[in-house]
């Protein structure tokens, strides 16, 4: 765990000197942000998501007002992103899962490890490190493979063979409204952030991120990021 915050923070540092500061939120906005780190508590069980090697859950935390609040975090595989392998097993925030089940990741991934997203984050790393990741990760996905195992069989005996792909779908499928609803219980699902980068990267039909995530954030933004401010990541 330690070698990973080291990780962690070595590469905030290093998008920082190569002039990512204002991409990617860093400075002196963080201080005085501290939140208590002892008020962290995982409401959510991790769950598994199907064949996907991350776990998903719901933390909460007291702030620096002593208010509680809440966000969805996922263990990441450290293998979407070029060049940051190192990330595997660090919990990052995100906001749900897409209609088509991608992950609705925040404007920067990686919040810095003062924000208070960093430091929810750190606190869930400790209660969740990689190994344990991995651990729990493998369990909950022996379950989904007994049921793949299982719908084939039957779509065997009914003579409608079908591909493990397909199964694997189907269940993903089946498991993206059930994780959501969850999440929305705990007010920690915004699908309109995700819908509207979806058609603004579509409709742009460009690289640069920049202008859809300035549009989707603003109109469909976490109320309460507006309200606590730019220190949260």
């Amino acid at each position: 765990m330690k070698l990973i915050m080291e990780n962690w923070r070595s590469a905030v540092e290093k998008w920082k000197e190569e002039g990512n500061e204002d991409k990617y939120g860093l400075g002196d906005k963080y201080q005085g942000t501290n939140i208590q780190p002892e008020s962290v508590q995982i409401l959510m069980p991790p769950i598994a998501y199907p064949f996907r090697g991350r776990l998903i859950t719901v933390a909460s935390w007291k702030g620096p007002t002593g208010r509680a609040e809440t966000f969805a975090f996922y263990s990441s595989t450290g293998d979407t992103t070029s060049g940051m392998s190192f990330s595997r097993g660090w919990w990052l925030p995100f906001m749900g899962l897409g209609k088509d089940g991608w992950l609705i990741k925040l404007r920067e991934k990686y919040p810095h490890p003062s924000s208070i997203l960093g430091q929810v984050a750190q606190a869930i790393g400790k209660k969740y490190p990689p190994e344990v990741i991995q651990s729990e990760y493998m369990k909950q996905n022996k379950e989904h493979y007994d049921v793949l195992r299982d719908i084939r069989r039957k779509a065997k005996q009914s003579g409608r063979p079908t591909g493990t792909s397909e199964i694997r779908k189907q269940i993903q499928d089946e498991f993206i409204p059930i994780l959501n609803k969850q999440l929305e219980n705990y007010g920690a699902f915004n699908y309109q952030i995700g819908d509207c980068l979806k058609k603004c990267h579509s409709d742009k039909r460009s690289n640069d991120h920049k202008e859809c995530n300035t549009e989707c954030y603003e109109m469909f933004g976490h109320s309460e990021w507006k309200s606590v401010g730019s220190s949260w990541i």
